[in-house]
């Protein structure tokens, strides 16, 4: 905020850009933490380095093509209307299938690699695991 004080001669910032500047300071890594977390989680500690690595690559790779794609229908249309209501459908798209997977609850048996470190860490004799077939 100090750089726009001293921008344009010493105007004061619009206070919209300031509730912009507030909101989006707030949000900008927000997700961060939580995403580290989710792959440490689920991938363990050895893989969520290079887990986290592709999920931030394809984040910043789909942002490059989002951004490709609204120039070009600016280019063709003269408005980012259409663009738009395309983020608007992808961000639904993604609202509904983030709410089919479900949290879950305490009892769920885990999925994936986890499933496996789960079943080595306990060992055989518990019981709220399958016996082995054989």
């Amino acid at each position: 905020m100090l750089a726009l004080a001293g921008a344009g001669g010493g105007a004061a910032p619009h206070p919209s850009m300031i509730a912009f500047i507030v909101v989006y300071g707030l949000d900008w890594v927000a997700t961060v933490p939580p995403t580290i977390a989710l792959c440490r989680s689920e991938f363990g500690p050895e893989r969520a380095p290079v887990v986290f690595g592709w999920v931030f690559a394809s984040h910043q790779l789909g942002a490059a093509v989002a951004a490709i794609a609204a120039g070009w229908i600016r280019g063709v249309t003269g408005t980012y209307t259409a663009a738009w209501y395309g983020a608007a459908f992808l961000c639904l798209v993604a609202a509904f299938l983030s709410a089919t997977i479900g949290a879950g609850s305490a009892d769920a048996a885990p999925r994936g690699r986890r499933a496996r470190r789960n079943v080595i860490a306990r060992g055989p004799a518990d019981d709220t695991l399958p016996a082995p077939a054989g």
